[in-house]
């Protein structure tokens, strides 16, 4: 089910409208949006929890990243070479705000980014960071309190 911990419908079909089916997608934390996802693109999800690793998806897909000070203990070298969009719904919680000073990891130009739970101040944080970085602007888009920023 979407929404709660997941991504709320309201993203699902943003990302289904945004991204051609058979694109690719590299996810930060994995859950029921996972696996509605993966049943149009090739996803690939940065998963902090191990015993998370291909639940919800094919597990050579994963990339299981321990957190280590607040962020994903991965590098550059882990991560997909190509990807058409990303979307940052992980780590859990306050430590999703440790992807400033990672911002490098990722390509931020040329590919669609969504920043989940702006409504929270943290995320919103990272959504305008990710914004005075790149100068690329987004919208929000909401379901009830629960808020998504898109850069196209």
């Amino acid at each position: 089910m979407l929404g709660n911990w997941s991504i709320s419908e309201v993203v699902y079909k943003e990302i289904l409208n945004l991204l051609p089916k058979g694109k690719t997608i590299l996810e930060l934390g994995s859950g029921e949006g996972t696996r509605e996802l993966a049943k149009h693109y090739e996803i690939f999800s940065v998963e902090q929890n191990e015993r998370y690793v291909g639940k919800n998806n094919k597990k050579e897909n994963y990339i299981y990243g321990p957190l280590k000070n607040g962020w994903y203990n991965i590098s550059k070298d882990d991560l997909p070479n190509h990807y058409d969009l990303l979307l940052i719904d992980g780590p859990i919680g306050k430590n999703r705000q440790n992807i400033i000073p990672n911002l490098s990891l990722f390509n931020l130009t040329d590919t669609i980014i969504i920043v989940d739970d702006v409504n929270r101040s943290g995320d919103m944080l990272v959504a305008k960071e990710i914004s005075n970085k790149t100068g690329r602007k987004f919208k929000i888009i909401s379901c009830t309190e629960k808020k998504s920023a898109v850069f196209q």
